[in-house]
């Protein structure tokens, strides 16, 4: 059965284990992803903070009304834009990311991931397949 992504929302399941696990990405079906490879850059001016601590139908509206946000961003962009989430000092931080898994122009991913992100105001990227948060220099 077809679902229509705009119809889609994230479980309250998904909301619990992306606050056990510090973060994580969501794709346009509402679901955890693990991503494997490339570079995760935000975009930049869709930064949210929400207080980790909330009731967890407070979290869920949170979550799917950004959840909301996303997907119609990916619409208009014409993207295939992820949902990030993680942690950081009490709050847990929502944005819009793309993942950079090539190169354009000759330059390798990684390049063009730096590019991207300076382009966006980024002050850093994340390194999917070593899982660490690498600064924009």
């Amino acid at each position: 059965m077809f679902i229509s992504f705009l119809e889609a929302k994230v479980s309250i399941e998904t909301i619990k284990t992306i606050i056990a696990n510090g973060g994580g990405n969501i794709n346009m079906n509402g679901e955890l992803v693990e991503l494997q490879e490339g570079y995760l850059v935000a975009i930049d001016g869709h930064e949210k903070r929400v207080d980790a601590s909330a009731d967890i139908h407070i979290l869920d509206a949170q979550f799917n009304n950004y959840f909301n946000r996303v997907q119609h961003y990916n619409i208009i962009a014409g993207e295939c834009a992820y949902f990030g989430v993680w942690a950081e000092l009490g709050t847990l931080v929502f944005d819009i990311s793309v993942r950079i898994s090539r190169g354009y122009g000759g330059e390798s991913a990684l390049d063009t991931a730096y590019a991207f992100a300076r382009k966006h105001n980024q002050r850093a990227i994340y390194d999917v397949a070593a899982q660490v948060v690498l600064p924009v220099i």
